[in-house]
Order: structure tokens, then C-alpha cells, then sequence
């Protein structure tokens, strides 16, 4: 599917939609609020500081992929984690493995050397950098009753947020003060005996916000349950110049790595798990501190305008006995501390009655550092031998100053230039011998982006953008067997461009991608793993599309993805050719208190290793819930049904896996039932 010519250059994208708040690319929140509370949170001046922006545009209007994830699906069929909202996204895959397990992210194909974790992709939470120096995001952050609303601009598009091809995830929690509300829901996990279960309590009030979270099940498979402890802690004040927000969060959590198997066991004892002989599972915690200061009016370089700063502090720790994949088995530890700094400035510096020039700066800055200890243990008893004991440090910087036109006649141009500087180092010893493997990176990544609005409810749309994604220190270490893996992995680098079409309750994408020397993963006949960088580029095409429709007492939605992914001439491992979701609400007239919702999903045959000699076949499932709400109690009761048809998939993909063990068995017909308690003072 040939789609565009691609452009060499580098882009950028046209914030059509917020005509006047969108400075740029950069302006993350801009994306995530709503265009009739952009002035009011970010360009509080005075009434003639006001008069220089000219009315926002639609936010239909956008000149790039900017999708919302749908709140029920979020919240709804006992989601254990934000999966469901982000796989009814067009063009986007979140795979986990059980029930709130592990997760792996994809979007446009961006998981292809994503054995495990969430790279590729940016991720963004009250305006905070999460994603590490090294690329890795932790979606694990993300519960679902807390993250809404949530949405995802896909491919290079975002390099605002950092520069990740793969996109990024923008999730800005709603505060309601004078909230108090409680959700919990129970249910199966299909086996005999297996439990799940989600509670998540919320206070608001005076600025204040208290959030606890707890979510467990015993898991489908004998050796897959896991458990999520998590609170937050906010504050909200107006000082004398400034607004300030105080960010404090904390994550425990546990899962238990079941291990893929072979397509005979996944067919006839599915329930199996490998991982259990090796008591292989994932012990994590992590720890979150960040201010954000808004100042509406200051003076910066003889510039009027908005300034906003986002700091955040992070510490994690690791415990991981025994992987299930041939890629670094044995008993690992890791700990690590970092840190973000986010900057972002705008104003107006030309305004005339039939156009507006508006202007932006943003900066973006991350260093960590940690250890990471591995231990053979062949007997699966006491640690054996240190494979492994490294010292790492990562940092990324990034400044794009940007530029935005808009024409009273419904034209918006936008571009920007991005500089981007990378660096790592990981020393120590690696299977006893001195080890040091430095990495740096530069590059400038430009790009444009143009939007014409051709009435209130129609828009077309067109960008241009790059992107990277560097090797990871793991990609880059040496192996088990002694061999360097990759000591002169260079960064992948993305050149994409898209054309768009928005009409009301209709949004299209088409897409071209390349990817230039993309990283893949190599695994011998004694199941050791390599990266190397492919001759050939990645190529990615792709269709998405997503419409809706609300009527009185029904609403539907359809989602669909078409996408052509190769590499080196075969389907991309990992990539279905198309995905589909379809979503029905039904509110009986006769019953208004009553409400139906019913999704079905389907993937199309997806390719499992390079060479595309094995495949997981395509499948639909299918997932209803029924809701009460109890009218003046403020009270709702739900049941629902995932997997309604029984169907037998596979829920996490082992691409280019050692000794044919493709499949993570996903759980039959599961059933739940939910409370939700809410009350406003």
C-alpha cells in the first residue's frame, strides 16, 4: 500500500484545531485540554495581553493523529489497566500478559524490539515527563479509574514530547474538587478458583486530592497472578504570580511471568506455565516527586507571554528472579534514580487583523542513573555466578523552538526544529571480564505541518516529522555466552508523513513511515539473543480511521486500522494487517436507568518471526456490560462479561521466540461485577 512520497526533511505537524493556543508542537497540554479551557489555563493575562490571541479553532482541526481514548472502555468490563481504552485507539496494540500483568505498547508497528516494556513511545502525566533517559515509559502508572482523559499522538508526529517515533501518550487526570467516590469491582479469571479484584478510592477538596488504588488476581494460568498497590498525592494552589501544582505518587507492584509456550500447549493445556518451575516473576516499586509552576504573564527576552515549568524526581527498584525468555535468564536486580525538567514558553510576537504569528519554546531534559546485577543460578537454588554488575547512566536533551501562522481564512502553518542530544554509559564487568560501553547521539529534527479548515465541521489536514529511537544499554551489552552484542548499534531513525480528513463524527489518516537501519533482535540455535541493525529500511503504511455516531438512546463507534508493515520484504513480526473495534451503548428508552454496552475486537493474522514462517491467526472477541445507576444515591452497579465468545488467543506475542514458544495464552469468558459510589458536596 503505497501512500505518499516520503519527505526527507524533517516536520512537523499544524495544531489547526487550538488555532491559537497551539504554539507549536510542543505545547503538550495544549493537546490535552479542551480548546474552550485553553485561555483559561494558560493565557490568564490581562484584557489587553488577551486581545492578542485571536479565537482558538476547533479541535478537530489539528494537523496531526491525535486520538481520544474512550472513558467506558477505560473503566468498564473490570479493566485491570488502561488496555481496553488503548486498543480501540486506530492504530494502536497494547498487549499484556494475564490480567494487569506485563504490558508492551505499539503504535504504527513501534514494538518491533520490544521483548518486554514500553519503548518507542513518550509518556506524559499531568504534564511530567515519565519516560526514562533510555526510552523506557512505565505505563504501569497508568490505572484506569485516574486517567481520563487520555489520549495518543501517533508516529514521529510527537517529537515535541521527546522525539520517540512511536508517539506519545497524554494523560492530564481530571480534578473535581468536592469529590469523594469509591469504585470496586470483582470477578473471574477463567479457571477454577482464580479471583480478581479492583478497588480505587479518590478524595478532592481546598485544592487537595487523595487518590489509593489496589488491583490483584490470581490469573488464568497457574503461575499468573499479580498485584498493584498505588497512591497519589496532590496539591493545587494560586500563589501571587503563579499557579502550582505539587505531585507526589507511589507504585508497588508484583506479577508473576507465566512464560510463553509452544502452539501444542497453548492449544491443548493452556493453563500451563513454564515460568513457575523457576519461580520467575517481577517484584517493582517506584516513587514520584514534581512541581509544576504556571505563570500567565511574565516578561522573557522582551516577550510577553506564558511560562510553565515541570520538575519531577524518581526512584525505582527492581527485583526479577529468573526470566522466562532465553534473554537474560537468571536472578536480576536493578535500582536506579532520575530525574526530568520540562520548560515551555509563549507568546504572540505579530498579530494583525487577517493573520497571527504565535511562537513557542520548549525544552526537555532527563538524566538517570542505576545499577544492574545479574546472577546465573543453573541449579535454580542459591545465586550463582555474577554475570553481570554495571553501573549505568543515561541523559537526553532537547530544544525546539517553533512557529506557528494562522489565516483568518481557515489556513494554519506550523514549523519547527527540534535540537536533540543523547548519551549513555554502562561500566562495569560482564561475564568477568571489564566492561564499558558509552553511546551518544545528535541530530536536528525538523518538520511542517499545514491544516485548511473548509467549514465548521470539515477540516484536511498534513504533516511531515522524524523521529529515533537509540539502542537500549541491554541491546548493546554482551551476552551470556561472552559474545559483544552490539557495540556499534547505531540509533534507528524515522521519517513519516501523513495526510488527514475530519468530518463530524469521521476522522481518516493515511500514512507513509520509513524506518532507516531499524534494530532487530537475532536468536541462535542455543536460544542467545543478538541485535544487530537491518540493511533494508522498515516500511510502514497504514489507513486508520475511526467513526461515530450519538443518537438519543444509541451510540456507535467503529474503529479500524489497515496497515502494511515490512521489513526486509515480510510482514513486520509482531504487526497485524488490520485491527477493528466496534462499540454499541444502548439506554432503553423505557428504562433510562438502565444502560448496555457491548465491544467486539479483531485482530487480523499476525506474522511472529522475521521470516513470517509462523503466525498467529486472526480473531474476534467479543465483550458486553450492563449498568445501573441508582438515581439520587449516586450509586451505579455493573456487570459485564469479557470474552463473551470464548475465543482462544494468544494475548501477548513472543516475536522471533527460541524453540517455537510464540503464545501467551489470554483468558477465556471472565465475568465481573462492579460498585461505584460518587458523591459531590
Amino acid at each position: 500500500m503505497k501512500v505518499c512520497k516520503l519527505l526527507t526533511g524533517k516536520i512537523s505537524l499544524a495544531c489547526a484545531s487550538w488555532a491559537m493556543a497551539s504554539v507549536c508542537t510542543w505545547a503538550a497540554p495544549h493537546f490535552i485540554l479542551e480548546p474552550d479551557t485553553l485561555l483559561q489555563r494558560w493565557v490568564q493575562l490581562d484584557s489587553a495581553a488577551v486581545s492578542a490571541y485571536a479565537p482558538l479553532l476547533p479541535s478537530e482541526q489539528i494537523a496531526m493523529s491525535l486520538w481520544t481514548a474512550d472513558t467506558a472502555l477505560a473503566t468498564g468490563f473490570g479493566s485491570p489497566d488502561v488496555a481496553n481504552a488503548l486498543n480501540a485507539i486506530p492504530g494502536v496494540l497494547m498487549e499484556t500478559r494475564g490480567l494487569g500483568g506485563s504490558r508492551r505498547l505499539s503504535i504504527r508497528g513501534s514494538s518491533l524490539r520490544s521483548p518486554f516494556a514500553v519503548r518507542n513511545t513518550m509518556l506524559f502525566v499531568h504534564g511530567f515527563c515519565l519516560t526514562e533517559a533510555d526510552g523506557t515509559s512505565p505505563v504501569e502508572w497508568l490505572e484506569p479509574r485516574w486517567s481520563a482523559p487520555l489520549r495518543v499522538v501517533s508516529g514521529p508526529a510527537a517529537t515535541s514530547y521527546g522525539g520517540a517515533y512511536g508517539g506519545a501518550i497524554l494523560v492530564e487526570p481530571d480534578f473535581l474538587p468536592g469529590l469523594a467516590q469509591m469504585r470496586t469491582s470483582f470477578g473471574t479469571t477463567g479457571r477454577s478458583g482464580g479471583l480478581q479484584s479492583h478497588t480505587s478510592v479518590q478524595v478532592s477538596e481546598n485544592g487537595w486530592e487523595a487518590r489509593l488504588a489496589h488491583a490483584q488476581n490470581t490469573g488464568y494460568r497457574t503461575w499468573e497472578g499479580n498485584e498493584r498497590w498505588q497512591a497519589e498525592l496532590s496539591r493545587r494552589w494560586q500563589g501571587d504570580k503563579a499557579t502550582h501544582h505539587t505531585w507526589l505518587a507511589v507504585l508497588d507492584a508484583s506479577w508473576d511471568l507465566p512464560g510463553s509456550v509452544d502452539s501444542l500447549t497453548a492449544t491443548e493445556t493452556p493453563e500451563f506455565a513454564p515460568g513457575g518451575q523457576y519461580n520467575a516473576h517481577v517484584q517493582r516499586r517506584r516513587a514520584l516527586a514534581g512541581h509544576h509552576v504556571h505563570v500567565s504573564d511574565v516578561t522573557v527576552f522582551g516577550n510577553r507571554s506564558t511560562v510553565d515549568v515541570w520538575t519531577l524526581m524518581r526512584l525505582t527498584d527492581k527485583v526479577n528472579p529468573f526470566g522466562t525468555s532465553p534473554f537474560f535468564n537468571g536472578y536480576k536486580e536493578e535500582s536506579g534514580a532520575g530525574a526530568s525538567l520540562r520548560l515551555r514558553q509563549r507568546w504572540v510576537p505579530i498579530e494583525r487583523p487577517s493573520w497571527t504569528l504565535q511562537a513557542e519554546r520548549n525544552a526537555l531534559g532527563s538524566l538517570d542513573q542505576g545499577r544492574f546485577e545479574l546472577w546465573d543460578d543453573p541449579l535454580l537454588a542459591a545465586m550463582g555466578a555474577q554475570l553481570y554488575n554495571l553501573t549505568m547512566q543515561g541523559w537526553q536533551a532537547q530544544w525546539t523552538p517553533s512557529v506557528a501562522m494562522s489565516h483568518h481564512k481557515g489556513w494554519r502553518l506550523e514549523a519547527s526544529v527540534a535540537a536533540s542530544a543523547r548519551g549513555r554509559a554502562a561500566d562495569g564487568t560482564a561475564s568477568d571480564t571489564t566492561y564499558s560501553a558509552p553511546f551518544n547521539a545528535a541530530e536536528w529534527l525538523p518538520r511542517v505541518g499545514i491544516s485548511k479548515a473548509l467549514g465548521p465541521k470539515l477540516s484536511v489536514f498534513s504533516q511531515a516529522s522524524t523521529g529515533y529511537s537509540d539502542p537500549t544499554n541491554f541491546e548493546t551489552l554482551p551476552f551470556e555466552d561472552g559474545a559483544d552484542a552490539s557495540a556499534t548499534l547505531v540509533s534507528e531513525r524515522a521519517r513519516s508523513v501523513e495526510v488527514g480528513l475530519r468530518l463530524p463524527g469521521l476522522e481518516c489518516v493515511l500514512y507513509h513511515q520509513a524506518v532507516q537501519s531499524p534494530i532487530v533482535e537475532q536468536v541462535d540455535s542455543l536460544g542467545i539473543s543478538t541485535f544487530v541493525n537491518a540493511d533494508a529500511p522498515l516500511q510502514m503504511q497504514g489507513l486508520e480511521t475511526r467513526a461515530q455516531w450519538q443518537g438519543t438512546h444509541h451510540a456507535l463507534s467503529l474503529a479500524a486500522t489497515l496497515q502494511h508493515h515490512q521489513l526486509n520484504g515480510k510482514g513486520m513480526p509482531g504487526s497485524p494487517p488490520w485491527m477493528a473495534n466496534f462499540q454499541w451503548t444502548w439506554q432503553p428508552r423505557w428504562a433510562p436507568m438502565w444502560t448496555a454496552h457491548t465491544w467486539i475486537r479483531g485482530l487480523g493474522e499476525t506474522p511472529l518471526n522475521n521470516d513470517n514462517t509462523v503466525s498467529h491467526p486472526s480473531h474476534l472477541t467479543a465483550n458486553v456490560e450492563l449498568t445501573c445507576n441508582v438515581p439520587g444515591h449516586g450509586v451505579q452497579v455493573t456487570l459485564g462479561c469479557r470474552n463473551l465468545t470464548n475465543t482462544a488467543y494468544s494475548g501477548w506475542q513472543q516475536v522471533n521466540a527460541f524453540g517455537g514458544r510464540f503464545y501467551n495464552p489470554a483468558p477465556p469468558r471472565t465475568f465481573t461485577v462492579g460498585l461505584t459510589w460518587r458523591h459531590r458536596s
